[in-house]
C-alpha cells in the first residue's frame, strides 16, 4: 500500500494519526490484559464443565459451546490488539498503517465468529432448561449427546457461512482504508432505537423465560414436595432442584450479555448524539472503549461463575453454632413430613458431592 500512495497522502496521515494515539494506545493496552485475563478464566471454567457431574451432560455440552465460543472471541481480540500494538511501535512510514477492505472485512468477521456462537447458544440453553422442566418427572434419563452436539454447532456453522459470505462478497476489493472499524455516514443516523437489536432481543428474551421457569420451579417444589411429599419420587424432586440451581448460571449469562452489550452500544451512541464524533479517530476511540467493557468482562464473569458453581465444595458435615428457629408446636405427621424432607435434602446433598 505504501508503494501506491506518497507518505503525505491525507490516508496515511489520517492512519498514523489513530495508531499513534496515546489513548488508544492505553485502551488496546488495557484490552490485551483484560483478555489474558479473560482467557484464563473462562479456560478454567470450561475445564470445570468438561469434568463436572452435578450438571446434566445436555446442559454441560451448551455450557462448553459458550466457554469455546468466548474463548475464540478472546484470542482474535488479543490478536487485534498485539498487532495494533506492533503498529503503534514499529511502524515508521505513515502509509505502512493503512489496511484492505478484504483484510478488514475478513477479520471482523472472524472477530465477530464467537460473539454470534454465544448470542445463539443462549437461546439452547434456555429451550434445553424448558425441556427439563416439562419433563422433570423424566428427564434424568434424557441424555442425548449427540443430539446436543449437533444443535450446539449450528451456531458454528451459520457465524463461519458468515465469514465465507464476507470473503467472497469482498473478494478482489483491495482498496485502502485508515482504519478497520467502520465510520460513514449511516453511524450518524444511530439511535436509541439502534440499542434494541437482536444482540440484545435475544438474550433479553431468554433471560425472561429462565426467570418464570425459576419461579415455576419454586412454585412446583413448595406446591408438590411439602404438600404431597409421598407422591413424588426421589428423582423427580432432585431434577427440580437442579433446574432451580442452574438458574443461576443461565440467568447471570443472559443479564449480562444484555447489559455489557448495551452499555457498549450507550458508550458509542451518545456521543455520535452529542456531535462529540466527527472523525474516524473519535470513532475508533470510543468503539474500542465500548469494546473494552464487554466480552472481556463478560468472559471473565462467566469464567468465574462456572468454576463456582462446578468446583465450589458441598457442605453436608454438621456447623457449629446453628442458628435455630422456634416453631410452634405440629403433630406427629407434620414432623414425620418435615423429617422426611429434611433428610431428602441431605441425601441429595451427599449424592451431589459423590458426583
Amino acid at each position: 500500500m505504501a508503494a501506491n500512495l506518497s507518505s503525505d497522502d491525507p490516508l496515511c496521515i489520517e492512519s498514523q494519526e489513530i495508531y499513534k494515539n496515546v489513548w488508544l494506545i492505553v485502551i488496546f493496552c488495557s484490552t490485551l490484559v483484560l483478555d489474558v485475563v479473560a482467557f484464563v478464566c473462562c479456560a478454567i471454567g470450561a475445564k470445570s464443565v468438561y469434568n463436572t457431574q452435578l450438571l446434566h451432560v445436555n446442559l454441560r455440552i451448551s455450557l462448553f459451546s459458550i466457554s469455546l465460543g468466548l474463548l475464540v472471541r478472546a484470542v482474535f481480540t488479543a490478536f487485534r490488539c498485539i498487532r495494533y500494538l506492533v503498529h503503534a511501535v514499529a511502524f515508521t512510514n505513515p502509509c505502512d498503517f493503512l489496511d484492505t477492505v478484504l483484510f478488514c472485512s475478513t477479520y471482523s468477521g472472524l472477530h465477530s465468529w464467537g460473539y454470534v456462537v454465544v448470542m445463539y447458544t443462549i437461546p439452547i440453553i434456555t429451550v434445553e432448561r424448558m425441556v427439563a422442566l416439562l419433563a422433570s418427572a423424566r428427564y434424568e434419563d434424557w441424555t442425548y449427546p449427540k443430539l446436543m452436539t449437533i444443535v450446539n454447532l449450528v451456531p458454528w456453522a451459520y457465524g463461519g457461512f458468515a465469514v465465507y459470505l464476507r470473503i467472497e462478497m469482498l473478494k478482489g476489493v483491495n482498496f485502502p482504508v485508515i482504519y478497520c472499524s467502520s465510520f460513514s455516514e449511516a453511524v450518524f443516523k444511530f439511535s436509541v432505537l439502534d440499542l434494541l437489536n437482536i444482540a440484545f432481543m435475544v438474550p433479553f428474551t431468554c433471560l425472561c423465560i429462565d426467570t418464570l421457569i425459576q419461579l415455576f420451579c419454586k412454585y412446583l417444589i413448595k406446591k408438590n414436595f411439602r404438600s404431597e411429599f409421598h407422591e413424588h419420587s426421589l428423582t423427580h424432586r432432585f431434577q427440580l432442584n437442579e433446574i432451580l440451581r442452574t438458574a443461576k448460571i443461565a440467568i447471570p449469562a443472559s443479564s449480562l450479555f444484555c447489559f455489557l452489550n448495551t452499555t457498549s452500544n450507550i458508550i458509542m451512541i451518545i456521543p455520535i448524539m452529542m456531535g462529540l464524533v466527527k472523525r474516524t479517530l473519535e470513532f475508533a476511540m470510543f468503539k474500542e472503549l465500548g469494546a473494552l467493557t464487554t466480552m472481556p468482562i463478560y468472559t471473565i464473569i462467566y469464567g468465574i461463575l462456572l468454576y463456582y458453581y462446578n468446583v465450589r465444595p458441598i457442605n453436608t458435615g454438621p456447623q457449629c453454632c446453628q442458628r435455630k428457629q422456634v416453631t410452634p408446636y405440629v403433630s406427629g405427621i407434620d414432623t414425620t413430613r418435615q423429617r422426611a424432607v429434611k433428610e431428602t435434602d441431605l441425601y441429595f446433598q451427599i449424592y451431589s458431592a459423590r458426583w
